[in-house]
């Protein structure tokens, strides 16, 4: 349905930014999971809440810290919160 033709789209413009290899998808996979279990598995505020967080980490920790060292600031970021709530943000 609609989320196949999205996921195709975003596929599509994705190219335009990043070279195409099998291994593309992994990185993006971690974060979504990332953000997903940040915000609380089975809410969706919650999920869209660990994704907005998860950008703001990534791009200010590429822009304060360095580029290099964004996945890291994002990961001390989930694991942090993780420690501090173990069910997410919005988890029941």
């Amino acid at each position: 349905g609609i989320r196949i033709r999205l996921t195709g789209i975003a596929g599509c413009l994705l190219t335009n930014i990043m070279y195409v290899h099998p291994n593309v998808g992994s990185v993006f996979a971690l974060l979504c999971f990332a953000a997903v279990a940040l915000g609380g598995l089975g809410s969706v505020p919650g999920a869209m809440l660990g994704a907005v967080l998860i950008g703001e980490a990534e791009a200010l920790g590429g822009l304060l810290v360095g580029p290099a060292f964004k996945y890291m600031i994002v990961y001390l970021l989930y694991i942090g919160v993780l420690v501090w709530r173990p069910r997410g943000l919005m988890g029941w």
